[in-house]
């Protein structure tokens, strides 16, 4: 009992952890994006990473949230809640801008999910607040390890759909050259020739 109790604090700790570095990860992405389009890579397909943030926002989140929030204690299930609800709704506008940029939503829906992404994740955590509310306080401590491990793994999950959509994009953009306008061209002619 002992066992499943420490590592259930740790797993808890560890999808804590795991959603602060989905919203740092989401950045990086973002900023490389950035990066590539500016070097003239505008054929990076990158809206399936924009999507997988997306879903997370809308579900994702709340799925973990709900196997994070079940608790045998009523203390520690308010507890738990508040700090997910928050944890939520930060990393819901943390990923709302990367999601809209990486997705390809550049009309309306992109810019109100921008600005209104904690209410876009609100229906999925009150989903898990009420089924986490009504699990069975009964349940034995190594369900509720099971239940942290399957939080994380969620996390883990959408991490890694997102880097490798990203990161598949980039192996496809890397292999065509890069769009240039007709100073770079010019540009790039006059050191060809400075070289020669």
């Amino acid at each position: 009992m002992n066992y499943y109790g420490k590592g259930s604090r740790i797993l808890s700790l560890a999808s804590v952890l795991a959603m602060v570095c989905y919203g740092l990860l989401a950045r990086l992405l973002l900023h490389r994006y950035d990066r590539l389009f500016d070097a003239g890579y505008t054929s990076l397909d990158v809206s399936l990473c924009g999507k997988t943030m997306q879903y997370f926002i809308w579900w994702g989140a709340g799925l973990a949230g709900w196997l994070f929030i079940g608790s045998a204690d009523s203390d520690s299930r308010r507890h738990r809640a508040g700090i997910w609800g928050m944890l939520q709704c930060i990393l819901a506008w943390v990923l709302a801008d990367p999601a809209a940029s990486l997705g390809r939503m550049n009309d309306g829906f992109g810019i109100m999910l921008i600005l209104f992404a904690p209410l876009a994740t609100l229906p999925s955590f009150a989903a898990a607040l009420i089924i986490g509310k009504m699990q069975n306080s009964c349940k034995s401590p190594q369900s509720y390890f099971r239940s942290r491990l399957y939080c994380f793994l969620v996390i883990l999950t959408f991490m890694v759909t997102t880097i490798s959509s990203f990161l598949c994009a980039e192996i496809m953009a890397s292999g065509k050259t890069p769009h240039l306008t007709d100073s770079e061209r010019r540009d790039t002619k006059i050191e060809q020739r400075g070289g020669n």
